[in-house]
């Protein structure tokens, strides 16, 4: 099949443009990635999602190991108040939310109402200052936005056949 030139020029630009070319390899691509349903150890498939979140804690549970906690040295200098949750002492400088502002990739899009980090990336300059003032002030009030506390999980394929179903016994 003739390369065209539409993929002549995502080839010339991946460089600068790796979203759109792989956006490309992806609807070109033969197979399609699917989450499939997780089969119990009795064979049947478990599709309640409150169920398959309880089977991944299980899984993920049984793998991890218990650390001996007796000897950790614990932290008084950082922590304000009688409850011992709020943190002081914190102190951003401008070169350090610059520098940050500076390693922002480009290639990744922004969720809906939020700014784009090839823009932030593009006036960070202009907004180290009223940024690091932000952050300064967020941490002196020992308060966090909303927005700063949410966070999206999404599983990654890591190994092993994409096609075939894995069961999860936690008893293993």
């Amino acid at each position: 099949m003739p390369v065209s030139n539409f993929e002549r020029r995502l080839g010339s630009k991946i460089k600068d443009d790796k979203k759109s070319f792989f956006a490309y390899a992806r609807c070109r691509a033969k197979t399609k990635i699917r989450v499939r349903p997780l089969v119990s150890p009795d064979g049947k498939e478990i599709k309640d999602l409150k169920q398959v979140a309880e089977k991944f804690n299980d899984q993920f549970s049984s793998v991890f190991t218990a650390e001996n906690v007796t000897d950790i040295p614990v932290s008084t200098s950082i922590f304000i108040g009688s409850d011992g949750d709020k943190l002081c002492d914190i102190i951003f400088t401008e070169e350090e939310v610059l520098k940050r502002l500076l390693c922002l990739w480009d290639d990744k899009s922004a969720r809906v109402g939020e700014m784009s980090s090839r823009f932030l990336k593009a006036v960070c300059h202009e907004i180290t200052v009223p940024v690091t003032l932000l952050f300064n002030l967020s941490m002196s009030e020992c308060k966090v936005p909303h927005d700063w506390k949410l966070a999206n999980f999404t599983p990654i394929y890591k190994h092993g056949s994409r096609i075939a179903r894995k069961t999860i016994d936690p008893l293993t």
